[in-house]
């Protein structure tokens, strides 16, 4: 004989501040490549989502030095009382 259990879950979510993209900044790199790979998903005004940096890494990774990290190469800056977010992509060697 097969027994059914039930269980109830609530889930209590609570939605945070959405920011908005405020700048974009490169670097570091050749002007050229700045400009063009800079500008791809990440425009000012548009609604920040973290996951674009993670894809934005990946789909320009033929454009940044070898020993690049999201992490260590991007600072994001919060404002929250705009809802803004600049961006800073730092690829400068380090001294």
């Amino acid at each position: 004989m097969t027994t059914h259990q039930l269980i109830s879950v609530a889930v209590e979510l609570e939605e945070g501040t959405q920011f908005r993209v405020g700048s974009v900044e490169g670097l570091g790199l050749d002007r050229e490549i700045s400009d063009r790979a800079l500008k791809m998903k990440l425009k000012p005004g548009d609604v920040f989502n973290p996951r674009f940096l993670e894809d934005f890494y990946k789909d320009n990774k033929s454009l940044w030095p070898a020993d690049v990290s999201p992490k260590e190469n991007t600072q994001i800056k919060q404002d929250s009382r705009d809802g803004t977010v600049d961006i800073v992509f730092d690829f400068r060697p380090c001294p």
